[in-house]
């Protein structure tokens, strides 16, 4: 958006001699080369390998531009996505310059991240402002035409366009409504009072274990989800051997607790129940003693 906005107004010729210009860019991309280049710190400096490079093999399929789509039809719809794409022609220059900007950066941001593209929805925030912005020049064509109508005609726009939001904020209502989480307490407490304290556990677990942790004031190392376990295999990084990962993972463990689909991961289900014994059983949750390994 910087780079077309720059453009529209000083345009190449001037963009080569500003030195403002210059100085500008250099500050853009400092602050991030020095966060993601220089390895502060384990997350940010493997980000660029573990989340962008590894998985952009990704990219190259076409099926994940289908998805893509797919995902933020879903969200804000395709119709209203493709509106505001096409509307970008009808915008002010500089305007059309920076919603430009604004898609192309977006596409590149999707592109550079594929996972996330396909699987986070907080990733499209971009979208929530982006797209009314771009459909801005056709709602004005709107306008402009609307007040050169009569007031019955006006009324009617306006109530369809009223009905359309209640609509939306009605459906999203219900959907959370809808959702009944009075029983995690319960649970979440009840697994974590079960948990041994007389040692180290490792579980498969939801939410990272978090739940875990505000409910019962537990931690728990974590064993991959399934999905996790799919997108190690989408790195390169998936152990070919499933009982060497499992001493590595579980070194200095004594617990195993399960409280989410053992069904998933045949080869950890069959390994669990074929060699430790079950230390604990309750509603939703398995607890097995790695202390006493059965041949």
């Amino acid at each position: 958006m910087l780079v077309a906005l720059v453009l529209a107004v000083v345009g190449a010729r001037g963009l080569l001699r500003d030195r403002q210009v210059w100085a500008m860019a250099a500050l853009t991309l400092l602050l991030p080369s020095v966060y993601y280049l220089l390895s502060i710190g384990d997350s940010s400096g493997s980000y660029l390998q573990d989340w962008v490079i590894s998985l952009l093999p990704l990219a190259a399929d076409p099926g994940f531009y289908v998805r893509w789509l797919n995902f933020i039809g879903k969200l804000l719809g395709l119709g209203a996505i493709l509106l505001g794409l096409s509307a970008v022609a009808l915008a002010q220059p500089v305007l059309r310059w920076m919603l430009a900007g604004l898609w192309l950066g977006y596409a590149v941001y999707g592109i550079t991240l594929p996972h996330q593209t396909t699987t986070h929805e907080y990733y499209h925030l971009l979208l929530v402002w982006l797209l009314p912005l771009s459909l801005a020049p056709v709602f004005q064509l709107v306008i402009e035409k609307l007040s050169v109508q009569g007031r019955g005609w006006r009324l009617l726009f306006a109530a369809v366009i009223l009905g359309g939001l209640g609509f939306g904020a009605w459906i999203a209502r219900s959907t959370l409504v809808g959702q009944d989480f009075s029983g995690d307490e319960a649970y979440w407490t009840d697994v974590s009072a079960a948990i041994p304290t007389d040692g180290d556990t490792i579980a498969l677990t939801q939410y990272y274990g978090h739940l875990i942790m505000y409910y019962g004031w537990r931690s728990v190392a974590l064993w991959p989800e399934t999905a996790e376990r799919q997108l190690a295999e989408v790195r390169g990084d998936a152990n070919p051997d499933f009982v060497d990962e499992f001493e590595d993972r579980t070194e200095g463990t004594d617990y195993f607790l399960v409280t989410a689909f053992l069904e998933q991961q045949p080869e950890l289900e069959s390994y669990l129940y074929g060699h430790y014994p079950l230390f604990a059983e309750g509603p939703g949750y398995l607890i097995f003693d790695l202390r006493q390994f059965q041949p």
